[in-house]
């Protein structure tokens, strides 16, 4: 339906781009609040204290495994 169970915080994205190679605090990660629904978001990271950057977060449904 589109909704998630849970949500994806700001831990969520720190360990998903850690994965990918870059390290990150959760302090870094100016999400305003949990994503709770699929779709595809962007993010501001800041990167230093007058820089800051965009990344693009895709949530999309857990295909069941039968």
């Amino acid at each position: 339906e589109g909704r998630l169970y849970g949500s994806v915080g700001v831990g969520d994205i720190v360990e998903l781009m850690a994965e990918k190679g870059h390290e990150i605090e959760k302090k870094q990660v100016l999400l305003p609040e949990p994503i709770r629904a699929v779709g595809t978001y962007t993010v501001p990271i800041r990167l230093h204290h007058d820089v800051e950057a965009e990344i693009s977060v895709e949530v999309v449904a857990e295909k069941d495994e039968e």
